[in-house]
């Protein structure tokens, strides 16, 4: 398996496939017989297999936000070559999902999807992260009243807020820049409020310093 970049999403699925005992593929460039892994975050695997270079029939997607969780998705393109993707899935069957009240952890379940924008999770995570930070940002509410009104009214774990404080400010920045740029929809254009907070080094949840009252 060959994992290709330097970025923190692909270290950890490097991190991950060693704890599995995977065979990696360490070159810089993959070996003719490697399944190559792309950590995909807003783009797609076309894109990349385009933009590095990469051989199509062995590429693959991974997406980030399915790492460490017990459940993995696997994107394949109309390129892929069934094999690539039956050697892909066998061995991320192999990583191992996290550990509960119940016990350690044991083997994660692997979905393969078509090749898209961003997967799923990450439409969603961008979609409702937006919508907060634009109720934030016009100032209708505080980011810990989003927060706890989606908490206790949905039943989500964390606040959209909350979430995005967790991905972090920047890579909430980056996810929602790829996802409009290559789908061109508005629900995922970046707005004023991550965009500041991923340049300032605030965190999403930060409802920062208010103007002064005239006359102040």
């Amino acid at each position: 398996v060959h994992v290709p970049g330097h970025g923190p999403d692909a270290a950890e699925l490097r991190r991950a496939l060693a704890a599995a005992d995977a065979v990696t593929d360490p070159g810089t460039a993959p070996s003719e017989d490697a399944v190559v892994l792309v950590p995909v975050w807003g783009g797609t695997v076309a894109a990349a297999v385009a933009g590095h270079g990469l051989p199509a029939r062995r590429t693959l997607g991974v997406d980030p936000l399915s790492l460490g969780t017990g459940r993995l998705v696997l994107a394949m393109t109309p390129a892929s070559d069934p094999a690539a993707v039956r050697d892909a899935r066998t061995v991320l069957a192999g990583l191992t999902g996290p550990a509960g009240p119940a016990g350690p952890g044991g083997p994660v379940a692997v979905s393969v999807v078509r090749d898209t924008a961003g997967s799923v999770a990450q439409r969603l995570l961008a979609s409702v992260v937006s919508v907060a930070a634009s109720i934030a940002e016009r100032g209708i509410a505080a980011p810990a009243d989003i927060d706890m009104a989606v908490t206790t009214g949905l039943g989500y774990p964390y606040g959209p807020l909350a979430w995005a404080r967790r991905t972090g400010a920047d890579r909430m920045l980056a996810l929602h820049r790829a996802l409009y740029e290559t789908t061109g929809d508005p629900r995922y254009r970046p707005t004023r409020w991550v965009t500041e907070r991923a340049q300032l080094g605030l965190e999403l949840t930060d409802p920062g310093t208010p103007p002064p009252h005239a006359g102040g």
